[in-house]
């Protein structure tokens, strides 16, 4: 009868389905022109969890659970250890469904501008409706067709930020509904009225007990009663 959440983007319900892991070690990429997963190891608290056990810190892979829309972000830092004079590549990281890219961020580095030390930062979000039992991933890949790329490093070093390195499950379907948060603005009286109205009901009072009150279709409670003729 009444539409839940009509005030909302979307029906309050407590969360399901979502994880964060973190990068406890730096990951050497040395694989080019192929797609390459990331490592993000820790779902454990106090920096990370995964209370519905969608996530497999073993092989950096997260199961949806149920089918609907799925929201995801990525943060990690790729570092270049040093680059030949004139080099330039790209560098792309993405989240992954079966070897397809729900979303993803390219960095070019070019050897004057990324040298010795210097790090690219990633930063991005992916949504996608997903189906149940679908595996997300999350890879990088360098594209280097001149062959002048050197190993890069994918930074694992937590540091005083923790939250500068990990794979989020931000929002996931499922959870339970919370009715109350999800009703629209109505008073209760708005709420009664408008359902006798809708439904034509009869509210009687019992003869014995007037807090006692019989509610049900006018059809049905014509149909009870007893035919007098007068």
């Amino acid at each position: 009868y009444m539409t839940l959440g009509s005030e909302t983007e979307r029906v309050s319900a407590e969360a399901a389905g979502q994880f964060l892991a973190v990068k406890t070690a730096t990951q050497t990429i040395s694989i080019y022109d192929l797609w390459f997963p990331l490592i993000f190891d820790d779902d454990t608290a106090p920096l990370g969890f995964d209370n519905d056990n969608n996530y497999t810190a073993g092989n950096s892979t997260y199961i949806a659970a149920e089918g609907g829309v799925h929201r995801f972000s990525v943060r990690c830092n790729v570092q270049a250890s040093g680059m030949n004079a004139g080099a330039q590549f790209d560098v792309i990281v993405r989240v992954s469904v079966g070897g397809m890219s729900i979303g993803s961020q390219t960095i070019t580095f070019v050897e004057g501008t990324f040298g010795t030390g210097a790090i690219g930062f990633y930063n991005f979000n992916a949504e996608y409706l997903l189906s149940a039992n679908q595996a997300v991933q999350v890879q990088i890949r360098v594209v280097d067709p001149d062959n002048v790329a050197t190993p890069l490093s994918v930074l694992g070093n937590l540091g005083s930020d923790p939250a500068l390195i990990y794979f989020q499950c931000t929002f996931a379907p499922g959870g339970q509904i919370d009715i109350p948060r999800s009703l629209p603005r109505i008073k209760q009286k708005d709420l009664m009225r408008d359902l006798c109205q809708r439904f034509n009901l009869v509210i009687e009072a019992d003869a014995s007990n007037p807090k006692r009150l019989y509610i049900e279709p006018y059809a049905d409670w014509i149909a009870d009663g007893v035919d007098t003729y007068w």
